[in-house]
């Protein structure tokens, strides 16, 4: 995951879900973008990304 590394570095997060998950558990990768956002307002830098 070379780009998701330089992406990190320059200060730009990724979340990645499959196209499994999308179709099937949207609800549940709605959940996992609001609660990264949360967290990243609530500490002013970003989470771990979720293990997916």
């Amino acid at each position: 995951m070379k780009k998701t590394k330089r992406l990190n570095d320059l200060g730009i997060y990724v979340l990645r879900f499959s196209d499994f998950q999308i179709m099937n558990d949207i609800d549940n990768v709605i959940r996992a973008i609001e609660d990264y956002i949360l967290k990243f307002e609530e500490n002013n830098t970003p989470p771990l990304i979720p293990p997916f």
